[in-house]
């Protein structure tokens, strides 16, 4: 069985401002009778609004806490407690749920995980995007060994699953391949994933077909997982990804979550209308299908989606062979060009920020315009698609 430790948090009417929150396993809350035989806790939260998080309108009432458990709701004005806190004109809630995190790359190593819970999230879904561990019995050992400030519950990653059977290879699975995903993925069902992600604009999940993602969602289906989805464009071809994951419902009738829905680089700019309508229609028919946006007109992500994905294949050694054919170089260069250009930041390349590049850390924090100013070049797109070949 999943379990999971809920917790609670305290956050002003007014504005996003956490007071307090604190952890508890989650039992039914006493009755009065209940309290009545035993009215003493350690923590009374008194005269907050509670949200539950249910739907249903906030009310007023008090919550007591024994322990790690919520003991008792009501008017609990008479009850004794070794600590009171007073949260008028505050809400109490459960904490927040953040069902987009990349969190499992370092979670082990920031176990306390701070600055979520100064932000009120209490749980997290890692294993987004098609990238998770693949031995997940093994990390979710490591998981309730680390003492975590937060919860995490998991997806088992398509991109790492098919690495580990067929590396970075550009071509279909055989029958075989199949088979040691599919055990690859029923394995991380029953160690405790909650479904399986893909990243198809990612390598490797860019080489895999329709069928491939739909025969592993499946899979997921059976175990009563869902299946969620950085999509295979999110540019120019977005409303085709919307369909191909729209499609994995219909065949398999799992559940469907579309990761950061949006309409991304001036060659998309409006296409949101017609995705929705997509997805709206889908929902009237009965699919089950969600989607999640960030809030901000930005996104992060690795070098890799400039390239075509058929340039980055077989990995480093193969790129840089593909690299080394003048030819080659030339339309890898174009396609860059292109992805640019539609996809990415139009010619306006100050949009292309270096967050992280490990080669040369002086980079960090630039834009792609700022580096070749700093060269003194001109800061046009083909310059930006030279860079983009160097840096990878």
């Amino acid at each position: 069985m999943k379990k999971l430790t809920i917790s609670l948090l305290v956050s002003c009417v007014t504005f996003v401002s956490f007071v307090t929150f604190v952890s508890f396993v989650a039992f039914p809350a006493q009755t009065q009778a209940d309290e009545a035989a035993s009215p003493s806790y350690d923590i009374i939260i008194e005269n907050g609004l509670i949200v539950d998080g249910t739907g249903a309108a906030g009310y007023e009432a008090d919550i007591a806490i024994s322990g790690d458990t919520i003991a008792a709701i009501g008017d609990l004005s008479t009850a004794q407690a070794t600590r009171r806190l007073d949260a008028k004109g505050h809400v109490v809630s459960p904490g927040f749920i953040d069902l987009h995190s990349h969190s499992d790359r370092n979670i082990l190593d920031r176990p306390d995980a701070t600055n979520n819970i100064t932000q009120g999230v209490t749980t997290l879904l890692g294993g987004n995007c098609g990238g998770s561990p693949v031995d997940m019995a093994k990390f979710m050992a490591e998981l309730e060994a680390a003492d975590l400030g937060v919860n995490m519950a998991m997806l088992i990653g398509h991109n790492s699953v098919r690495r580990k059977v067929m590396q970075r290879q550009n071509r279909h699975a055989t029958d075989a391949e199949m088979q040691q995903m599919i055990g690859l993925v029923n394995e991380a069902m029953d160690a405790g994933a909650f479904g399986i992600s893909t990243g198809l604009i990612y390598i490797p999940g860019a080489y895999s077909p329709p069928e491939e993602t739909q025969t592993l969602a499946s899979v997921v289906h059976k175990h009563g997982g869902f299946y969620a989805s950085h999509m295979r464009n999110e540019s120019k071809q977005v409303l085709d990804a919307v369909r191909e994951t729209l499609e994995v419902s219909r065949k398999t009738g799992i559940g469907v979550h579309i990761s950061h829905h949006k309409a991304a680089g001036p060659g998309a700019w409006g296409m949101s209308k017609q995705t929705l309508a997509l997805i709206d229609e889908s929902r009237a028919a009965g699919l089950d299908v969600t989607l999640d946006q960030y809030p901000y007109t930005a996104s992060n992500t690795n070098l890799g989606v400039l390239f075509p994905s058929w340039a980055l294949a077989g990995g480093k050694e193969a790129f840089m062979k593909r690299m080394n054919d003048p030819q080659m170089r030339q339309k890898i260069k174009a396609e860059i060009i292109d992805i640019i250009l539609t996809q990415r930041a139009g010619d306006e390349l100050w949009r292309i920020q270096i967050s992280r590049y490990n080669t040369n850390p002086e980079y960090e924090g630039n834009t792609f315009a700022d580096v070749l100013k700093a060269r003194g070049l001109e800061p046009t797109v083909e310059q930006g698609s030279e860079l983009a070949m160097e840096m990878q």
